[in-house]
């Protein structure tokens, strides 16, 4: 039986193109944690070879490219559905689907390469090292740039009893899980019996505490339970935006926001993001109807809004009487989608974000902001 610290060093030392296309194989298999598959072992397997081949590199610029090719391979199949939305017109934008996501992936991988070069350089082959470093890094990447926090490897737990830990860790608590899993895994099948076992029952433990905090069903609501109905159309993305079908969506949702429920009137309706077709100084009739299907329920939803020459993806809270009372521009904007990264310049070369209309796309709005609801407050009292 090969020992996997053997079988590390052995790949190690063979031709470098072979060890990095091997990294790139199981950052890929790694995904496959993610939703919609949700082989979550596979993650702690792959990533825990992905160590042993980190522990074998040579300096810290051999880690650093180890942790972007690993990290590309991970991110293109973990992203794979963003080339859904360029499908949406092929005809214009497909040609961008498969630059944009091998771009975006290569981007989101440097996050890794950064944290497996910046490990190997301070503290060589330790895996205490590359989890602290690795969270840190998805840390950042979840913040600079607006941040994009999808895929983190710590999602593959979403849908198992370790979820519950995020109550205290969070996200990045769930990312240290399974990168210290990994390294115990793979110091189990280098033969550190001690080490590996005693990182896995830790894990084990973990596990079984969620296990038995989960509830085998959902409890009843008590009397004095509040209502929230949540409102979408069931538009298909290539239909959402013809001008033939705008009336019938927009009919279809105040249908459903006014529609009888089992505890009468709800006490908060949302409508989702981009909900209505106009701006928000266009939309007075609109929000009127939407207030009125409400009888009287405050109202979430989302909707355009221009200042000047920009508009923003906003969200808006509506009191019972059909005042606008809070408004929030989005600020942690997607790229490629709501922005363009170098916009401007790739603005000269025709290409735009999916939903922006000019190079630098949807401005980020002033940040994070504490709404006053005091109609939903007396209600939830």
């Amino acid at each position: 039986m090969v020992r996997l610290d053997a079988l590390a060093r052995q790949i190690g030392e063979g031709r470098v193109w072979t060890r990095y296309a091997l990294a790139g194989g199981l950052g890929a298999v790694a995904a496959l944690g993610q939703a919609p598959w949700g082989l979550w072992p596979l993650t702690i397997m792959a990533l825990a070879l992905v160590y042993g081949l980190w522990r074998e590199t040579r300096g810290w610029l051999s880690a650093t490219i180890l942790g972007l090719v690993a990290g590309t391979g991970h991110f293109v199949v973990a992203l794979s559905w963003i080339f859904e939305p360029f499908l949406v017109d092929a005809a214009r934008h497909g040609w961008m689907a498969p630059f944009a996501v091998l771009g975006l992936s290569v981007f989101m991988a440097s996050y890794w390469a950064v944290a497996f070069g910046a490990a190997r350089a301070l503290a060589p082959r330790s895996g205490v090292a590359l989890v602290g470093a690795f969270v840190i890094g998805e840390a950042l990447r979840g913040w600079l740039f607006t941040g994009f926090a999808w895929a983190q490897v710590g999602h593959v737990l979403i849908d198992t009893p370790l979820l519950h830990w995020a109550s205290i860790g969070g996200g990045l608590g769930l990312c240290a899980l399974i990168m210290g899993a990994a390294v115990a895994l793979w110091h189990l099948g280098a033969g550190r019996r001690m080490a590996g076992a005693t990182g896995l029952a830790g894990l084990a433990l973990l596990y079984g505490v969620g296990l038995a905090l989960t509830p085998t069903e959902a409890a009843a609501p008590g009397p004095e339970a509040q209502t929230v109905r949540l409102v979408q159309p069931n538009a298909a993305q290539r239909a959402k935006w013809l001008p033939e079908n705008l009336q019938m969506f927009y009919d279809r949702q105040r249908q459903f926001t006014a529609a009888p429920g089992e505890t009468g009137r709800p006490d908060l309706v949302v409508w989702p993001e981009t909900a209505i077709p106009t701006f928000l100084h266009q939309s007075g009739d609109l929000l009127g109807g939407i207030a009125a299907s409400a009888q009287g329920a405050p109202v979430v939803l989302g909707l355009r809004r221009l200042d000047g020459q920009r508009f923003y993806n906003s969200l808006l809270y509506m009191d019972g009487d059909g005042t606008v009372a809070q408004v929030y521009d989005k600020h942690h904007l997607v790229p490629f989608g709501e922005f363009m990264p170098l916009g401007d310049l790739m603005a000269r070369f025709g290409i735009h974000g999916l939903a922006a209309e000019e190079g630098g796309g949807i401005p980020p709005g002033r940040g994070p902001r504490s709404w006053t609801w005091a109609l939903l407050a007396r209600r939830f009292r």
